[in-house]
């Protein structure tokens, strides 16, 4: 029976994960309509990419298909995203994405050379196991930290179309089905304190979006 519900929540987990994969579609259509990411950050977009390499990198070892591939479909869309925001950002925006993009890709490298020679064979498998699930872990706390700044730019600006409302809500129910699903014997802290962060900040997002969109309505009410 725990087994059972545990593979629920996790098919569960899947669905949510790929709503937050597919979520950015929304926000590029309208990049790709306006010709400009405007007030829009790349971190988002990065750190979700990041993410998916390393529960790519986490998963082949234990040949787990289900968190192979669905992580593998996100490379590909974070990939799609950054290309496209690359193409239509400009000035410090566009060499901040280039160079950490760059970055991500030498340190995929290293990656890939540390679970080829290193790890190879399930060599030190407990080493790689802590070495994967803890980038894993890290970079997860990144892609659901990275909207910060658009919220703080919605803040400032009191405008929130730089925020994307679906990103936010997919990660909540995110952060939510993960946590719950790293409760069940035995505990994963790997996926718990991620998940557990990402359902704080996603509130966050929310709570942002809601207080915006009420001054919004207020300062265009008649007098």
């Amino acid at each position: 029976m725990g087994m059972a519900t545990r593979n629920i929540v996790g098919i569960v987990g899947d669905v949510t994960a790929g709503f937050i994969l597919i979520s950015p579609g929304i926000t590029f259509r309208k990049v790709m309509k306006a010709k400009s990411v405007q007030e829009r950050t790349c971190y988002p977009y990065l750190a979700t990419l990041l993410n998916c390499i390393c529960w790519v990198l986490y998963g082949i070892p234990h040949k787990n298909l289900i968190v192979v591939i669905i992580n593998g479909i996100g490379i590909l869309l974070e990939g799609i995203y950054s290309a496209l925001y690359i193409a239509y950002s400009d000035g410090t925006r566009r060499m901040v994405a280039i160079i950490l993009c760059i970055a991500e890709l030498i340190f995929t490298g290293i990656l890939v050379v540390l679970l080829l020679t290193v790890f190879r064979d399930g060599q030190h498998g407990d080493a790689r196991e802590v070495t994967f699930g803890v980038l894993a872990s890290l970079t997860g706390v990144l892609m659901y930290v990275s909207p910060v700044m658009d919220m703080v730019t919605v803040l400032r600006t009191k405008d929130k179309s730089t925020m994307s409302l679906l990103l936010a809500i997919s990660s909540l129910a995110n952060g939510v089905v993960w946590t719950v699903y790293a409760f069940f014997t035995p505990i994963n802290w790997y996926i718990m304190v991620p998940n557990a962060l990402g359902i704080l900040c996603a509130s966050a997002q929310i709570v942002v979006y809601a207080i915006a969109s009420l001054k919004l309505c207020c300062f265009n009410q008649p007098q």
